[in-house]
């Protein structure tokens, strides 16, 4: 029973399908419904080109109305000069002498705006012969404009790689090159690399350095930015440099993309330009020396007078300018070294402090420090060259006169030193920069001179102590403090 429910149940089922079918196929209605809602424009046309029909969408395109298109030509829809090449051509294919295709155009519509389209046209044929046309024509405007849109921005990207001096890159996973495009005068020819590492193409070192770094795109998926020195052939390049990990579709690294520049020219400015600043300071350095000197000289024997103190203050500020220009050009050099002795900060640090007061007398210094002596190896004469610009850098930016606090504290094995001062503060999107060379911070600069070296030489000088410096400031009005820590011996050398 169980199975002759199940197959009377099977049989039963194709029947009343395809009943249902029947009936569908035999009435117009399902034809109509695909007609009426197909998003595809088409008209249907006779052998003289007469359109028999059009569908809601064909209307929509063009713009017409029904009975603006039925009982005319198919060639009302086509700008009047090409009307007549339009219908010879329809009547070649309805001849045989013309095949029916796909081609892609610009129409107009009624209204006069444009649209780009991809048309194509079926032949209904009945008794052997051709009875009528299907045309079907679908809008691609958006795509069409998306393409020129995007060969637009190839083509200026092209045209950017082939004026910049830029090598544009990417490697696989095993970082041979897949892809390449230089720019860079006398650099790798772009063909030339492809398939090949960076041990193939550069001197063993410098292919290291750099294997390191894409490593560490590969492994970890960081962006590395830098700058290195290339040896192509002949030549040697300063190459600054940006790495960052390719990934498919699924976020997997499948290898890196980067892009060189070429910065040697603008580096071997920058070394002539530090020649010519170290050369004029090392020329100005005698004369002022001299000025300040004799200066000092006078003041002894007229220590009231108002003139010659001026004649000191400005001599000392300029022999100040003229040390930071020397120690700039030999920070860039590499050329800085440390005499290292063993004494206490604190008493470098009230040397210093008892120096500086003279230079403002709106900013008292106070030097809060433990009781306990901080030892360590230090150079002292660049260490108090540091404590010396954070005090005349906070007094400078105190132009309300207000109380500096110099406060040194030990560390365990380092000690740390901070400089508060009352002052103008720093914007927060600053304090990233204000270490860099020749930086000054627009808003407080105004009224304050120097050359933007001293926080520069600052954090250099401590970095070569194997220390760091930061700064902080709660915002413009607030104030700043920039603290120093510093370990008390040097770091072992391997």
């Amino acid at each position: 029973m169980r199975e002759a429910a199940s197959s009377g149940a099977n049989g039963a089922a194709p029947s009343a399908h395809q009943a249902l079918l029947d009936e569908i196929t035999g009435s117009s209605a399902w034809l109509r419904l695909i007609w009426d809602s197909a998003p595809d424009a088409m008209a249907l046309s006779d052998p003289d080109g007469t359109v028999l029909l059009v569908n809601p969408a064909y209307c929509a395109l063009y713009g017409y109305r029904p009975d603006e298109l039925g009982g005319h030509s198919f060639a009302i829809i086509f700008p009047p000069d090409v009307r007549e090449a339009a219908a010879r051509q329809y009547r070649e294919i309805f001849a045989g002498a013309g095949p029916t295709q796909t081609y892609e155009t610009w129409i107009t519509r009624k209204d006069g705006t444009e649209r780009f389209v991809q048309s194509r046209a079926e032949l209904l044929i009945q008794d052997g012969r051709p009875r009528a046309m299907l045309s079907i024509i679908r809008d691609i405007t958006d795509r069409k404009r998306a393409e020129e849109a995007l060969m637009e921005r190839e083509t200026r990207f092209q045209l950017a790689l082939a004026l910049a001096p830029v090598m544009v890159f990417t490697q696989d996973a095993e970082l041979r090159y897949t892809w390449a495009h230089s720019s860079i005068v006398d650099g790798p020819d772009a063909d030339a690399i492809l398939g090949k590492t960076d041990f193939e193409l550069l001197p063993p070192d410098e292919a290291a350095a750099l294997l390191t770094l894409k490593r560490r795109v590969l492994d970890l998926g960081d962006r590395v930015r830098g700058e290195t020195t290339l040896t192509f052939g002949p030549r040697t390049y300063d190459i600054s440099f940006v790495v960052a990990p390719l990934r498919d579709s699924k976020g997997t690294i499948v290898g890196l993309i980067g892009a060189s520049v070429d910065v040697s020219d603008y580096r071997a400015l920058e070394r002539r330009q530090r020649q010519f600043v170290a050369m004029a300071a090392h020329e100005l350095r005698t004369p002022v020396t001299s000025i300040l000197g004799f200066a000092q000289l006078v003041q002894r024997r007229l220590p009231e007078d108002r003139h010659v103190a001026t004649i000191v203050k400005q001599a000392a500020s300029l022999d100040r300018l003229i040390n930071d220009l020397i120690d700039a050009a030999r920070i860039e050099d590499r050329r800085l070294d440390l005499r290292r002795e063993r004494f206490n900060l604190t008493d470098l640090a009230c040397d210093v402090a008892e120096q500086v007061r003279p230079l403002s007398d709106a900013h008292p210094i106070r030097v809060a420090a433990p009781p306990t002596p901080l030892e360590g190896a230090w150079d002292r004469e660049r260490l108090g060259q540091v404590i010396q610009n954070l005090l005349v850098n906070a007094a400078k930016y105190s132009p309300g006169g207000g109380e500096i606090v110099l406060t040194l504290a030990g560390l365990g094995d380092a000690v740390e030193l901070a400089v508060q001062d009352q002052g103008v503060g720093i914007p927060t999107g600053a304090l990233p920069r204000l270490f860099d060379p020749f930086y000054r911070v627009e808003r407080t600069s105004g009224s304050a001179q120097g050359l933007g070296l001293g926080l520069h030489i600052s954090r250099s000088l401590v970095e070569a102590h194997g220390g760091q410096i930061r700064a902080e400031s709660a915002g413009e009005g607030r104030g700043t403090t920039f603290t120093v820590t510093l370990p008390r011996e040097p770091a072992e050398t391997p």
